[in-house]
């Protein structure tokens, strides 16, 4: 028999191998074997569910994959990004590889490698001159992240590269093809070894293609074929031809591995990014069928019944539990426990659980709950406000332990706060409302909704009030305060003696959270929510009042953020209350912080507006989307800046008008501003559209004091259906605002035009302004009261008659160019005196020696009343020169006298040889050591005789005994005989406390001490001018002598002034410590003289008594003058520094700051003058800061003048003073000392 027919070993071996591996098809009529149970399950599309580790991994391995793209083309900039997010995903990942405690190979390879590659494209310069701009700047910045990057992975680094991981896995595409290699070996395999019926088959299980198992069969047959073929060998032996290979040629075997490969990628592809998505049921199992509760006979008992909550509540959380069927299950349970009696308490147990778990649906904090799952948590907490307020005698409380509840028998104790969980259900209503369009019907009916939740906050109130502690009961109220203090109550306005229920709650609620609350938090929210309620119904007294006992303003920058907008909220309803009761600046102040920035939107809480700085994070957008209010609690943004503009138009437009002319004039509203210079921008105007052109259109009526055109562009059908409509009574606002424009055109009509007339007539004011005769009289008497306009009231004639009119502006000029005019012809007059006008010593032999000296006056700055008993008085004090100069010319004489020329006190006197020997023999002492002369010297002196003993007279004297002492002294150590002739000329305002004796003193030592030859004639001059200055040891002798010219004068003064006149600058004193100051700026000041006569000793004296009766008062004072002396030498050395524009600004701002606090606690000393009071108050009018100098009690007054002022200004004020009778001196602070000047 052929063998055909009969069969060979290959041929029973290959049928037996059939019968393993031919396994039937799906649908067959054969029974499935039990290993391929789950066949059918494998062929429909699934969701691989992989671990966080292949996720993280799988990203790493993406990550570096593209990295190694752009390395290849070099792209530096691109492998910088790439590397950037290598970082971010492996701080991702960090959890994953810390449980794994080992950093992955590939990872590290990675690092390694980008290391290299970075080092070698940084070695080939020429590479790097070819690179574009962003790619050698990428390069730079990804080789100096790199390095710092790597610092973390060094030890891990240096270990890889000593055993670089040559088996790391491959990624996961390779491993599915490696996988299909190894079945096309295995199946090659089987059929090589059909033979061996000893070796056990191998099982196969079917692949996701069909075309496989084709495969296979046809490997099979052809197997068999080629076998049976093969008639030249005996039977058991199978012999391979080459026919068996022709059958797959190798082109096509490798063309069918191709296409596998393909497959299984495209399958993985569209596993990971998604391909056909189905729902899929995930969960825990007991979850994931219909379980039932219990077996059929379990005994349903409390114990049952815990455990199964317990069981349920134990998958919360959880990785795949399945949220709704949780809700679901705890529902079921509840009313099994219902259905079984046991008790209120496990029912009311689960009832917590099941809202919590409706809380947990949505596990994204930042969004809301679902429509549906709302409307479950409404009545979740409905029906276990019903059980609570049902079961009364339950103990509930977040602080009992589970291992204390008892829910089996009474006295029932249950673990769970309710207040918590109807916190969080409000918390949930605001962000639906805030997740909904505001226009939309949605929004609507979710609003619907906070009826119900009104309801139970009143519920829980109810339950809370008898049994609840304080902190929970504030904590109730205040929910309850924030539903109810943003609503109007129409009958409340109407009616506001007559006692309302929501004010009657409000007051009792935030009267209890005054009173028990322990946080500032609540107890600030909800005054907050009181005064905005109140504001809202023009209660406008009992608003502000409890605003200002709060000083919320003061500390409202250390709260949270959402009680920072609720304070922003409430100080824009406090102006709109403001403005609706006609009080038009309080209006703007409240709201001139809110407009200001243009950030109303933001500040608000109604919305989010594009940052040009810097742009927000996503995390930012978010936190700042969940501070947003809902739409129903919004202000009307176009509303308020109506109400702002109008207010600061009523204030600025009159400003404007009574300080044309002042070049200093403040900007009371700098937005007001803004939008008046950009409507004078525009090169044609057209009749006004908007809100802000119409309130722009009615300023620029309001400035010719045409009121009716004014109050058309204000008040007309385009602005009621925009603005004024949206108040509530909107005649009633209307009609304010049309006396309030009235009465502000009447002001500035007065401001403009006064110059104009002589008089006018109250009749024709009140007919051209259509106001009452009696407003008109009002309105100008708070005008002459204010000093606003120069003029009196004729009540006979019913007139205003102008006193004294203000110049044009043609007459201004006019007066300003006489003042520069006059200003020049002193300067030049000074400069020709300081060329021609030489005197000189004469000594025998005829020799010209040239001595005019020259020193600053001293000003006492900042914190000290007077030099004399400073140490008494004050502690602490700066003082500082000036750039006024006292002159004294001395020529030396040959006869034994001294000739006196002092214009400035009247002296011109000839003291002979007789008093001069006779106070030489009284004096003594050394270079070093003076001594004075006896006091009673002075009777003796004839040239000491007083005419009249008047105040110039002992001025005179004191004078003269003064220069005559200082002569005989220096002429009796240096043993000469010669006299002197002395021409002084000061500056400075005699006997004003500025130092003037110091000066003088300072002249006289420097010009005897070089005549007599104690100290050399200085050669180093100033700067490069004719001033010479004199070393630093010739200075301090004499400063020596300069001092005791000023005990001569004062008897014991400080020191101070004569140690500035003679090394000029400024001095820190302190303890009688004299400390140089080593910088002072040069600033400007303007010097003011009252005239007014004051004795320094009774002011010291009157300060000491006060001082020593009430220390506990006066100390303090002293002590914060003390400290702005501290300020003062800051902010000097800030000003020295070459710092830009604002921060200079900032420096001069603090520096009027402390001068202002200096004067007030100078006022409260005692010290100063109603004259002085009065030029600080009229410098602070016109923007400047001013305080006494000196003793105080008259004398002078001085105010600094910032860099950027105009000289239009300063000549203003100039004239203000002179015209009050008053001597002003335009200087600066810091010149230079004692000086000699020559040819």
């Amino acid at each position: 028999m052929s063998r055909f027919f009969k069969g060979s070993d290959s041929e029973s071996d290959s049928s037996s191998s059939d019968s393993e591996v031919n396994v039937p098809r799906p649908g067959a009529s054969t029974a499935r074997p039990v290993a391929y149970a789950f066949s059918d399950d494998e062929d429909e599309p699934k969701r691989i569910v992989r671990s966080a580790k292949d996720k993280r991994f799988d990203e790493l391995r993406e990550i570096i994959k593209k990295m190694g793209n752009h390395k290849k083309i070099k792209d530096m900039a691109s492998v910088l990004t790439d590397f950037e997010e290598l970082g971010k995903a492996y701080d991702k990942s960090k959890k994953v590889i810390e449980k794994e405690n080992q950093i992955p190979r590939f990872f590290l390879r990675c690092l390694v490698e980008l290391e290299d590659f970075v080092s070698e494209c940084w070695e080939d310069r020429e590479g790097r001159k070819q690179m574009s701009k962003n790619n050698a700047k990428g390069l730079t910045t990804l080789r100096q992240k790199l390095k710092k990057y790597n610092r973390d992975f060094e030890s891990d680094i240096a270990t890889y590269r000593e055993n670089p991981d040559e088996g790391e896995e491959e990624e996961a595409v390779d491993s599915e093809e490696e996988k299909s290699e190894e079945e096309a070996r295995e199946d090659f395999t089987k059929m090589k070894a059909a033979k061996e019926e000893s070796r056990p088959s191998k099982k196969v299980t079917y692949d996701d293609d069909d075309d496989d198992d084709d495969d296979i069969d046809w490997e099979m047959s052809s197997d068999s074929s080629s076998s049976e073929s093969d008639g030249g060998e005996g039977p058991g032996t199978t012999v391979y031809t080459a026919a068996m290979f022709l059958k797959k040629q190798p082109g096509e075997e490798k063309k069918e591995k191709k296409e596998k490969k393909e497959k299984r990628v495209k399958k993985k592809r569209e596993e990971d990014e998604g391909g056909e998505w189905e729902e899929v049921t995930k969960g825990a199992p007991m979850i994931k069928e219909a379980p039932k509760m219990f077996a059929k006979d379990t005994e349903v008992n409390h114990e049952a019944v815990i455990k199964k909550l317990n069981e349920i509540i134990s998958a919360r959380g959880k990785k795949g539990t399945d949220r709704n069927e949780q809700i679901a299950l705890l529902k079921e349970l509840q009313s099994i426990s219902n259905a079984n009696n046991l008790g209120p308490a496990i029912s009311m147990k689960i009832m917590f659980h099941i809202i919590s778990a409706i809380y947990d649906y949505n596990p994204n904090i930042a969004t809301c709950m679902r429509s549906e799952m709302w409307e479950k948590c409404l009545a979740g907490v409905s029906e276990l406000l019903d059980m609570v307020e049902a079961n009364p005698d339950i103990n509930i409380g977040e602080n009992i332990l589970e291992e204390s509840e008892n829910v089996t028998t009474p006295p029932y104790r249950v673990r769970g706060c309710v207040l918590t969980i109807v916190e969080r259900m409000d918390e949930e209503f605001t962000k639906m409302l805030q997740a909904c369009d505001a226009h939309s019907t949605e929004y609507v009916d979710r609003l619907k909704d906070e009826k119900e939740v009104c309801v139970i906050l009143d519920r829980l109130q109810t339950y809370l009030v008898p049994r609840g502690t304080t902190e929970e009961i504030c904590r109730v109220y205040l929910r309850r305060i924030e539903h109810m203090y943003y609503k109007f109550d129409p009958e409340a306005y109407d009616n506001p003696k007559l006692e309302n229920k929501s004010f009657k709650d409000m007051e009792e609620m935030c009267k209890f959270i005054y009173a028990k609350d322990l946080t500032d938090r609540l107890r600030t929210r909800s005054m907050l929510c009181q005064i905005y309620h109140q504001a809202l119904h023009d209660r406008w007294y009992q608003a502000r009042d409890l605003m200002l006992m709060s000083h919320l303003q003061d500390t409202i920058q250390h709260s949270d953020v959402p009680t920072q907008i609720l304070y922003n909220r409430t100080m824009v309803q406090l102006g709109l209350c403001a403005f609706r009761k006609g009080n038009i600046r309080d209006a703007h102040n409240a709201l001139v912080d809110i407009q200001s920035g243009g950030r109303a939107k933001e500040l608000l809480a109604q919305g989010l507006l594009l940052q040009r700085q810097h742009e927000r994070t996503p995390e930012q957008e978010k936190i700042e989307k969940r501070r947003l209010l809902p739409y129903h609690m919004h202000i009307n943004l176009e509303l308020l800046e109506c109400v702002y503009l109008v207010s600061a138009m009523l204030i600025e437009v009159p400003y404007m008008a009574a300080h044309e002319m002042d070049a200093r004039r403040r900007m009371i509203s700098k937005n007001f501003h803004h939008v008046m210079r950009m409507s004078e921008r525009q090169a044609l105007t057209g009749p006004p559209e908007s809100m802000r052109e119409h309130v722009v259109a009615a300023s620029k009526a309001m400035k010719t004091g045409n009121w009716k055109e004014c109050k058309n562009y204000i008040i007309n059908e385009k602005m009621n259906a925009k603005v004024w409509e949206l108040f509530y009574k909107s005649e009633t606002v209307q009609e304010m605002v049309t006396s309030k424009i009235q009465e502000e055109s009447l002001r500035t009509y007065l401001f403009t035009y006064s110059s104009v007339y002589d008089s006018l007539s109250l009749e024709t004011l009140a007919e051209m302004f259509e106001i009452d005769q009696g407003v008109v009289h009002s309105i100008i008497s708070k005008m002459i009261i204010n000093e606003e306009l120069m003029a009196s009231l004729d009540e006979p004639t019913h007139t205003v008659v102008m006193h004294r009119t203000e110049p044009t502006r043609l007459q201004s000029l006019a007066l300003q160019l006489s003042e520069k005019v006059s200003s020049l012809v002193d300067n030049n007059e000074r400069i020709m005196e300081l060329k021609q006008g030489n005197l000189f010593f004469q000594k025998s032999g005829g020799n010209k020696i040239v001595s005019k000296v020259i020193t600053s006056k001293t000003g006492i700055k900042i914190g000290k009343i007077e030099e004399i008993n400073v140490k008494i008085i004050h502690s602490k004090a700066i003082a500082s020169s000036l750039s006024l100069r006292t002159t004294v010319k001395i020529r030396a004489l040959e006869e034994n006298i001294i000739s006196l020329d002092f214009s400035d006190l009247n002296i011109k006197e000839s003291i002979g040889s007789t008093d001069l020997t006779i106070l030489e023999s009284q004096v003594s002492g050394s270079l070093q050591e003076p001594c004075l002369p006896n006091e009673s010297v002075r009777d003796s002196l004839k040239c000491l005789e007083l005419q009249n003993a008047n105040v110039e007279s002992l001025l005179k004297q004191q004078t003269i005994f003064t220069t005559v002492s200082l002569f005989c002294s220096l002429r009796k150590i240096s043993g000469g005989k010669q006299g002197v002739e002395l021409v002084g000329k000061s500056d400075l305002p005699i006997g004003a406390g500025l130092g003037s004796s110091a000066s003088f003193s300072s002249c006289l030592a420097a010009g005897f001490l070089t005549l007599f030859d104690f100290i050399q004639t200085p050669e180093c001059s100033e700067n490069g001018s004719n001033k010479r200055i004199w070393s630093k040891q010739d200075l301090e002798l004499i400063n020596k002598w300069a001092y005791f010219g000023e005990k001569i004068i004062h008897g014991n003064p400080s020191g101070v002034d004569n140690s500035v006149a003679t090394f000029g600058g400024a001095i820190h004193f302190q303890r009688g410590e004299i400390t140089p100051l080593q910088c002072i700026p040069k600033l400007n000041i303007l010097l003011i003289n009252t005239k007014m006569p004051r004795s320094t000793k009774k002011l010291v004296g009157l300060v000491k008594e006060r001082k020593e009766k009430n220390p506990e008062i006066y100390e303090p004072i002293l002590q914060s003058m003390d400290e702005i002396t501290n300020a003062v030498m800051k902010a000097y050395d800030q000003m020295c520094e070459n710092c830009d524009d604002v921060t200079m600004s900032k420096a001069y701002s603090d520096l009027e700051n402390l001068i202002d606090v200096n004067q007030h606690l100078l006022q409260a000393l005692g010290v100063s003058h109603p004259t002085l009071d009065d030029i600080c108050l009229t410098c602070s009018r016109v923007g400047f800061h001013a305080k006494l100098t000196g003793a105080g009690g008259g004398g002078c007054a001085y105010c600094v003048i910032r860099p950027d002022v105009s000289e239009e200004a300063i000549e203003s004020l100039k004239k203000e003073m002179r015209n009050r009778n008053f001597e002003c001196w335009e200087c600066t602070l810091g010149g230079p000392g004692v000086a000699l000047t020559s040819p």
